[in-house]
C-alpha cells in the first residue's frame, strides 16, 4: 500500500529507522538495518524527494518528519493527484461527448442546434474568418497564454480591424501577464485606439470567442490548442459560455490598469499559484493557466516558502490556510 505514496519497502524501512531513534548517520544505518551504504543512500534521497527527510549536502540526514505527520501529508497529496486524475477523465468525457454530438450532428443536420469538429488550426483560421464577416453586433474572446505569438498577432490584427470598422462591438479579455510581452502590449493598445475595449484577469478558464451570442469556439483540448476547436451553435450551450464571460468581464481590470497586491500583501497571482497547487495542480499546470513560465512558477514556489519559512509545499499549504491565503472553498 505505501508502494502507492511514493514509498517502497526499502524506503519505508530507512523511514521508520530514523523516525524511532536520533537521527544516524549513513554508516550507522547500514549497520542497524544490514544493508549497504549505496541501498541506504537511495532510500534517503528518496525520503527527500516526498519531503519526509531533509539531507545535507553530503547526503546524510539531518532531521527527519514525524510519520504521525509526514505520512498523513503524504496521503493528502495523493488524494489532491487523484482528484486532479478524476478532473481530467471528467475534461476526457466531456470531449468524448462533443465529438459524439459532431458526428451525430454530421449525419443529422439541424443548422439550429450543432454542435461541429474543426480540426487542425487550418480549420480553425478559416472558421474565424467566417464568423468575422457574418459577425453582426458584437463578438467577445477569451485569450490566455499571456504572451501572444507573433503568428497569432499577425492573423487576428487585421481581421479585428475589419471587424471593428464594421461597427461590430469588440470585448477581449486576456491575462494580466500578456501586459509582461511588449509585442502582445503594444497589440493591445492598437486594439483600444481602434475601439475595442480590452480587459484583463489573473487566470481565465479556456480560450473561447462568443459571436452575436448565438455561436462559440471552445478548443477541443484546452491544452493543445492546435487539435483544433468545437463550434457550438447550440442554445443552451452558448448561454452557458455567455454567462461564464459576462462573469469574467465584471471582474476584469481595463487595459493598462495595473494589478495592486492583496491587503495580505500577495499579487494576486502568487495567491493564485498556491491555490492552484492546493487543488493538486504540479508547476506546468499552474504555468500554463497563469500565462507564464514554469520557472517563473518555481521561483514563485521558493519566494512564497521563503516568506513563511516553509520547508516543503505541503508545509506552505498548510501556512497558507493558516494565513488565509487559501479557503475552503477554493479548493472545491
Amino acid at each position: 500500500m505505501l508502494n502507492y505514496l511514493g514509498m517502497d519497502s526499502l524506503t519505508h524501512r530507512v523511514y521508520l529507522t530514523l523516525a524511532s531513534q536520533p537521527v544516524a548517520g549513513i554508516e550507522a544505518l547500514a549497520r542497524l538495518l544490514d544493508l549497504s551504504e549505496d541501498d541506504v543512500r537511495t532510500g534517503l534521497n528518496r525520503l527527500s524527494a516526498i519531503a519526509l527527510a531533509e539531507l545535507d549536502s553530503s547526503g546524510e540526514p539531518t532531521r527527519i518528519v514525524d510519520p504521525s505527520v509526514g505520512l498523513k501529508a503524504l496521503l493528502a497529496q495523493e488524494r489532491l493527484e487523484l482528484a486532479e486524475r478524476q478532473s481530467q477523465v471528467e475534461r476526457a468525457q466531456l470531449q468524448i461527448e462533443q465529438w459524439l454530438a459532431a458526428n451525430s450532428a454530421a449525419h443529422n443536420a439541424d443548422p439550429h442546434l450543432t454542435i461541429t469538429a474543426l480540426h487542425g488550426l487550418d480549420a480553425v483560421r478559416d472558421k474565424l474568418v467566417e464568423l468575422a464577416r457574418e459577425c453582426r453586433d458584437e463578438v467577445w474572446s477569451f485569450n490566455p497564454g499571456g504572451g501572444q505569438s507573433n503568428e497569432q498577432l499577425r492573423s487576428a490584427s487585421p481581421l479585428n480591424a475589419d471587424t471593428l470598422a464594421r461597427g461590430v462591438s469588440m470585448r477581449a479579455v486576456y491575462l494580466d501577464t500578456a501586459l509582461n510581452h511588449a509585442g502582445t502590449a503594444e497589440y493591445l493598445k492598437a486594439l483600444s485606439d481602434l475601439g475595442a475595449q480590452v480587459r484583463t484577469v489573473p487566470i481565465l478558464p479556456v480560450r473561447m470567442l462568443v459571436v452575436d451570442r448565438e455561436v462559440a469556439l471552445v478548443p477541443i483540448d484546452e491544452r493543445d490548442t492546435s487539435l483544433g476547436a468545437v463550434e457550438v451553435r447550440n442554445r443552451g450551450l452558448v448561454a452557458g459560455l455567455v454567462a461564464l464571460f459576462l462573469t469574467t468581464w465584471r471582474v476584469g481590470r481595463p487595459f493598462g490598469t495595473r494589478p495592486m497586491r492583496l491587503p495580505s500583501g500577495l499579487r494576486e497571482q502568487e495567491r493564485l499559484a498556491v491555490v492552484l497547487w492546493a487543488q493538486g495542480s504540479t508547476d506546468e499546470a499552474v504555468a500554463r493557466r497563469l500565462g507564464v513560465s514554469p520557472r517563473t512558477v518555481r521561483r514563485m514556489s521558493e519566494t512564497l516558502s521563503a516568506s513563511v519559512k516553509a520547508r516543503s509545499r505541503f508545509e506552505l499549504g498548510a501556512r497558507a490556510m493558516a494565513l488565509g491565503w487559501v479557503s475552503e472553498e477554493d479548493l472545491l
